[in-house]
């Protein structure tokens, strides 16, 4: 221990305990930096992805409104034509209270 108290004490010791001390601040600011950075850039792409999240949802919701509108217009005949039948004798069976299967006779 004295060894390391007597370098210190010499003008080459104070000049690498300041080299350091400088080195490890501008390594601290650096980080810093980094840290900042990295976090704004996560928060600007998480709200990108809500952005396209909320577009995605309200171009779905836009195609459900075509699809209804496409099946109220549908008549049975036209469905016919495309191969689709109306179904007459439909049965139910029961396999507990909360589960009904149809079947077709």
């Amino acid at each position: 221990m004295k060894t390391l108290a007597q370098k210190i004490n010499k003008h080459e010791g104070r000049m690498r305990m300041k080299n350091a001390l400088i080195v490890g601040i501008v390594a601290s600011f650096v980080l810093y930096g980094f840290a900042i950075a990295s976090t704004t850039l996560s928060i600007a792409d998480a709200d990108t992805s809500n952005n396209d999240i909320n577009e995605l949802q309200t171009e779905i919701a836009e195609l459900e409104v075509e699809y209804f509108d496409m099946i109220h217009e549908l008549s049975l005949d036209e469905a016919e034509l495309h191969g689709f039948t109306e179904v007459g004798n439909v049965r139910y069976a029961r396999i507990d209270e909360t589960k009904t299967v149809a079947y077709n006779r």
